[in-house]
């Protein structure tokens, strides 16, 4: 072969298959690893890891909040209010006043979808709290309203019903209760952040309106400054669907407390 700095020769066919092989077995061995800690995964250990995960999205959630603070805090302080009363700024004003917005908007944009990617990718779709969320107080042909919505936004991604009923079965009641009530705790803070992420026009009426009562649930105090009506921290995703799956969430919590007053 000739010497020199050229590229290196492609590897052999019988090399590229042989790569191929060891990278399918190692696949099947991790495959294999997780499948067996699903199976013999204890309830009592199911309940802790559901509930570290529920702790992690309340964080996520906690620190979305923070920012909306922050920046509010930071647009009414006196220098900026004064600034604001002294009439037209100049331009070196207004760029900054922009790149303060810009660098708000991508930093409570990036917290909004890390604590809805905790709660929408998992702590809801996990078979048990799905298995809790279609079974407790149902029959076996209940559904969740929040699943079915979810599938016919995302790409399905939900255990059929038998595998669900199968982890159902596997709970005692101590730790269907426990379930129960971080699958209600989810769903609810779930429906809580995406209309807090939501900025809809209230004063259209008729179909046009809102799907919840207005100030059920007040939106982050951020949004009056940084976005147009009938938007959301979620723009990739239309705000009358984002809508709509809070409000399924919230059905589904519904029915496991009837006493919630949502």
């Amino acid at each position: 072969p000739p010497s020199g700095g050229g590229a290196p020769p492609p590897p052999a066919a019988g090399e590229l298959g042989r790569k191929r092989k060891k990278d399918v077995r190692r696949h099947r061995r991790r495959k294999k690893r997780t499948v067996r800690l699903e199976i013999y995964e204890s309830p009592e250990a199911t309940v802790s890891r559901l509930k570290s995960a529920y702790s992690a999205a309340l964080a996520a959630i906690g620190a979305l909040h923070r920012v909306s603070n922050q920046y509010c805090s930071r647009t009414m302080e006196p220098d900026l209010q004064n600034d604001m009363m002294q009439g037209p700024s100049n331009d070196s004003d207004d760029k900054v006043g922009k790149q303060l917005e810009d660098v708000t908007y991508s930093s409570i944009r990036r917290v909004a979808e890390a604590a809805r990617a905790a709660l929408e990718q998992s702590l809801l779709p996990d078979p048990h709290v799905l298995a809790t969320i279609v079974f407790s107080g149902r029959g076996e042909n209940s559904t969740s309203a929040w699943m079915d919505t979810y599938q016919s936004i995302e790409a399905p991604r939900i255990f059929p019903q038998p595998a669900l009923l199968k982890r159902w079965e596997r709970l005692n009641a101590a730790n269907r209760g426990k379930i129960q009530r971080i699958a209600y705790l989810g769903l609810v803070n779930y429906g809580d952040l995406l209309l807090c992420g939501c900025k809809m026009n209230s004063e259209v009426g008729g179909d046009g309106g809102l799907l919840l009562d207005k100030g059920a649930v007040p939106r982050l105090n951020v949004l009056d400054r940084l976005m147009e009506d009938d938007a959301s921290l979620w723009p990739e995703e239309e705000t009358y669907r984002t809508i709509r799956l809070s409000l399924s969430a919230y059905c589904d919590a519904s029915e496991l407390d009837s006493s919630d007053p949502t």
